[in-house]
């Protein structure tokens, strides 16, 4: 038997009848293939692995590639065959086709941005655009990926910023709030952090307030309850929104009797050029 097959029965029987044509093309792949997070035929391009990884026996640590930039990875990570799925991984989930695509382009004239990347991970997001800024605010709580990001960045330590906290709307010994971690205007706001992206963006109030080209790339898929929320959040203060394309099934009820859902990955929301 696949794995997750009872949640791939469950999410066929939820939504065959439904009418969005994104829902019914998820629900048209589940009939011929396993239930993953993306059910959509562009996974078949990741599922042979080739992308080059390579061990830094200096830092002790596996890297990559991206953007042509050494980027490299948490020490957990380490193995040859683990560093090759999670970057296969990274690549899958950010192919054009996917609904965890977080921003299409940047526009070839922006320049000097001020980035503030949340839930940074390894780094990717930021390390594409680190030649186009003026400053990246990089937040990542994990010692295992601080560790990693100081690796990739070292050559860039005049524009990074790094902040070993999460984000949400108040402050303790493991959290901070946008608005106190940020004090000039931003151009791009990437958030992507387990849940508390909505939170997040109430700590955001004053930074958002004063960045009038701000582009911001939010995950929705963590709580069923996130992408309402923080697309109702945005239109609130007029942005103009549009979410990621497709749908994702995040496995957080794998072992819970709870029906499964599908979910929007991504919303894009951006303040209207006056």
């Amino acid at each position: 038997i696949e794995d997750n097959f009872l949640q791939k029965v469950q999410i066929i029987a939820r939504y065959q009848n439904c009418d969005d044509n994104e829902i019914r093309k998820v629900v048209s792949w589940l009939f011929d293939n396993p239930l993953g997070v993306f059910n959509y035929p562009f996974v078949k391009k990741y599922r042979s692995i080739d992308c080059i990884v390579k061990y830094d026996h200096e830092k002790d640590m596996f890297y990559s590639f991206y953007d042509d930039k050494k980027m490299y990875l948490s020490r957990k990570i380490n193995s040859y065959e683990k560093a090759q799925q999670y970057v296969n991984w990274l690549y899958m989930e950010q192919d054009l086709e996917s609904p965890h695509r977080y921003m299409y382009a940047v526009e070839e004239k922006e320049e000097n941005l001020v980035v503030l990347d949340a839930g940074a991970a390894e780094g990717f997001f930021s390390l594409a655009l680190i030649d186009r800024t003026k400053r990246i605010y990089v937040v990542e709580p994990d010692p295992d990926w601080i560790e990693a990001l100081k690796a990739t960045f070292e050559n860039y330590e005049e524009k990074i910023v790094i902040i070993e906290k999460g984000l949400s709307s108040y402050e303790n010994n493991s959290l901070t709030t946008v608005d106190n971690v940020v004090n000039e205007p931003i151009d791009i706001l990437k958030m992507d952090i387990e849940g508390e992206e909505y939170y997040a963006l109430c700590g955001a109030e004053r930074t958002l307030s004063q960045s009038p080209n701000l582009k911001c790339y939010i995950a929705t898929y963590h709580q069923e309850f996130a992408y309402d929320a923080i697309r109702n959040f945005f239109e609130q203060k007029k942005y103009i929104i549009e979410a990621s394309k497709g749908y994702m099934w995040f496995p957080e009820y794998k072992d819970s009797m709870r029906a499964p859902v599908l979910r929007k990955g991504i919303i894009r929301a951006r303040k209207e050029m006056k």
